[in-house]
């Protein structure tokens, strides 16, 4: 009995220890992004990487039971330019990514709510005059107005660690703003939903 009590307690000792690891991992790596951007460009169409990203969380989506839909990411023939900007593939992905992430997220934590009976997020591709904008938009839980001046920093976050490292938000806007762009919460409702709205100049 005692011996199965102490492989029971190293077994979970060593979980928690393979656990702290994978932390700390993500930790690393999150800095090493903040600190150097690679910042390499080439003219690419912005809907490219997010449907890249698109494919590669649907099956995450699904699982958690939330929608996922996109809007402006059609392609008709002749319009390969209109949406062009000067960026990096991987790194728009990495952007992409940790947006539609938190976004996914933040709809979880309202889906335990009887009054929710659907959780969606959108991520939808506009072209204006100067510049390309894409928003991800989430009907979950909200951002706090207290919060709205912290989810930036590099340390700031609402999640269990097991969840997040805190520093996906701020990743997303240095790359963004490494391509002359920026990241920028649009609107946000405790209890209702998040805009974000990240935009890049048009190339021309």
């Amino acid at each position: 009995k005692d011996v199965e009590d102490r492989e029971g307690r190293r077994s979970q000792d060593l979980e928690f220890l393979a656990g702290e690891i994978d932390r700390i991992v993500k930790i690393v790596n999150g800095m090493r992004t903040l600190a150097k951007v690679k910042a390499s460009r080439v003219p690419l169409d912005v809907r490219e990487p997010i449907m890249d990203t698109l494919v590669t969380l649907r099956d995450r989506f699904f699982k958690e039971g939330v929608r996922l839909e996109g809007s402006g990411l059609d392609r008709a023939a002749g319009d390969s330019s209109i949406l062009q900007i000067l960026a990096d593939k991987d790194e728009l992905v990495q952007i992409f990514s940790n947006l539609l992430r938190n976004a996914l997220y933040a709809v979880k934590c309202t889906l335990n709510n009887p009054a929710k009976t659907d959780g969606a997020v959108r991520i939808s591709v506009l072209r204006t005059s100067e510049r390309v904008e894409i928003r991800i938009e989430d009907n979950g839980c909200g951002i706090e107005p207290a919060d709205l001046s912290r989810i930036f920093d590099p340390d700031f976050t609402t999640k269990p660690l097991e969840e997040g490292t805190g520093m996906g938000l701020s990743i997303a806007r240095r790359l963004t703003r490494a391509f002359e762009g920026d990241l920028y919460v649009e609107r946000s409702t405790p209890g209702a939903g998040t805009v974000f709205l990240a935009w890049f100049p048009m190339l021309k």
